[in-house]
């Protein structure tokens, strides 16, 4: 019972979550792929977090827990959240920082999300700056990959 109040924190910290449909069945996980452009001061150091989209509903706002080094300029960082629901296919992410320190900018090239239980694949394209003109976040499109 402590994982929805700290989830409920965060969510507020953020904004709003659209919640899970009752009905929501499919296997839990997804394998979430941030890649950084290759461009002069892309990186950020600030932290990273997100929320999916899906035909069922939303997972929330998921702080991604990283490491010294990660979402710097040009790379690809991968994490696996085994237990975030089903949501069905996937329509939106909400990504974003927190607008926090020396290096709070981030140029995000594009998001990769995969359902661990079903193979569904998704990229969600964004090549653009999420910075303080943007809230320091963006609501990106699905497309999907397989």
């Amino acid at each position: 019972q402590e994982q929805p109040q700290q989830q409920q924190q965060q969510q507020s910290m953020f904004g709003t979550s659209l919640g899970l449909n009752p009905g929501t069945t499919g296997p839990p996980g997804y394998r979430v792929t941030f890649n950084t452009s290759n461009i002069c001061l892309s990186g950020t150091s600030a932290p990273v977090f997100f929320e999916l989209v899906g035909q069922n509903g939303s997972s929330g706002t998921v702080l991604v827990r990283s490491l010294q080094g990660q979402f710097s300029k040009g790379s690809s960082d991968t994490f696996v959240y085994p237990r975030l629901p089903y949501l069905g296919p996937l329509q939106q992410i909400r990504v974003g920082t927190t607008g926090e320190g020396m290096s709070a900018t981030w140029h995000l090239r594009n998001v990769q999300v995969s359902a661990l239980g079903t193979g569904e694949a998704w990229l969600f394209e964004c090549n653009d700056w999420i910075d303080k003109k943007c809230n320091w976040q963006r609501v990106l499109n699905a497309m999907r990959q397989g």
